[in-house]
């Protein structure tokens, strides 16, 4: 679904510029969504309407990666579905502030069994 809205959608998908002004500026509708339920129906893969309203949010951002990826390269991929992923943030957390996360640890680590 993401490749053919892609490619027919190509034109003013590009006008985007890059992924970042593409994912700052690009919106998934409730309309896009219900596109996505339609295509499902139609290839006959099940669907609970339910859960995919529930999974509407990630459904959408999902959709828009993917829809970045094929106008933009594969790191677009990434760049838009991983932006508001907790674990990947806190994972950066974690890398950005190496000190206060592992040296200091290591330190009481090392600490403690000197105390011992």
């Amino acid at each position: 679904f993401a490749f053919s809205y892609s490619d027919t959608n190509r034109e003013t998908l590009e006008a985007y510029g890059d992924y970042k002004s593409f994912d700052r500026d690009f919106r998934v509708s409730k309309e896009l969504l219900e596109e996505l339920g339609q295509f499902a129906a139609e290839e006959r893969i099940p669907m609970d309407r339910a859960q995919f309203e529930h999974s509407s949010h990630v459904l959408g951002i999902r959709l828009k990666a993917q829809i970045a990826k094929n106008i933009f390269e594969d790191e677009a991929y990434y760049y838009v579905a991983l932006a508001d992923d907790p674990e990947f943030i806190k994972a950066l957390e974690v890398i950005q502030d190496y000190n206060r996360f592992f040296v200091a640890g290591l330190k009481e680590q090392k600490t403690e069994v000197q105390a011992q």
